[in-house]
């Protein structure tokens, strides 16, 4: 009798009976494996709650200055805004200035505010869409919003002949001097007026139409054809009106020629102007200056 070799992967499997205290030791402890393996400790928790904040106030930070940068910037679209379009209709209604006749004199101006006789004024809906002039002759006038009460209830008259070569004194300059600065310190705005040139000296005039309140600086100076003067009040027109226009107001103490800010400028020539001479050639373009 012969004996064949055994294959030991044929043979049925054997279940080997394990005591019940030993199965439920190892079911716990391989639940407590699963566990460890699908959750989070503590500490981790912590962590990520941590990392989560940082991220979460760097870009509530970021978010805030790009709000504030944008805002800035928008200020400052508007503040150049207001400046070119009032410099824009300035230069259209002063290019077409005509002189004065009888008691109402071509141009009456100041260091900070101006009023003149044009053919080309501007309809109040040109502030928005620019539109055509009006036909008829208007007096129209750009003053500041706001300024000391006392130093605005000076009398027209104090500036009479300023605009004619006469001789000027120390003490006249001075309180023309005197008068803009104590105004500049406190202007909130510029506005515009108008009213027909056939209605008179002492004609109603339309109401003040506010131009903006971005701009809380105005100087104004007159070109006799020799020299540059801060008022004018005479039939004949200055050859040039120069227009400084700022965003901030003039801090106290200093004199409107002291202004440390940025300006908006403009040379404007009349061609109708009364007196013989010539521009300066750094006057004759606009400029943005610091």
């Amino acid at each position: 009798m012969s004996l064949m070799p055994v294959n030991e992967a044929h043979l049925p499997p054997v279940l080997v009976p394990v005591p019940e205290e030993q199965a439920s030791a190892s079911s716990r402890s391989s639940g407590r494996r699963g566990a460890t393996e699908l959750g989070f400790t503590l500490l981790e928790l912590l962590l990520g709650i941590a990392i989560a904040s940082v991220i979460l106030l760097a870009a509530m930070v970021f978010a805030e200055e790009a709000a504030r940068s944008r805002d800035a910037i928008q200020a400052e679209l508007q503040v150049v805004s207001a400046a070119r379009l009032i410099l824009g209709h300035l230069t259209l209604e002063l290019e077409g200035a005509a002189r004065g006749e009888g008691p109402t004199p071509g141009l009456t101006g100041g260091p900070d505010r101006i009023e003149f006789v044009t053919t080309r004024a501007l309809p109040p809906s040109s502030w928005s869409t620019l539109g055509a002039p009006q036909h008829d002759q208007y007096v129209v006038g750009y003053r500041p919003i706001g300024g000391d009460a006392a130093a605005g209830a000076r009398e027209e008259g104090e500036l009479d002949g300023a605009g004619l070569d006469l001789p000027a004194t120390a003490g006249v300059e001075s309180e023309v001097d005197g008068v803009a600065e104590a105004r500049q310190s406190a202007i909130t705005g510029l506005e515009r007026t108008e009213r027909r040139r056939s209605a008179g000296a002492n004609g109603a005039e339309t109401a003040a139409l506010a131009l903006t309140d971005r701009l809380h600086f105005i100087r104004l100076s007159y070109f006799d054809g020799s020299r540059w003067r801060d008022a004018w009040n005479a039939s004949d027109l200055p050859v040039a009106v120069d227009i400084q226009l700022g965003a901030k107001p003039l801090p106290e103490g200093l004199r409107p020629e002291e202004y440390p800010y940025s300006l908006f400028r403009r040379t404007i020539y009349l061609p109708t102007g009364g007196r013989e001479g010539h521009l300066p050639a750094a006057q004759v373009a606009d400029e943005e200056s610091e």
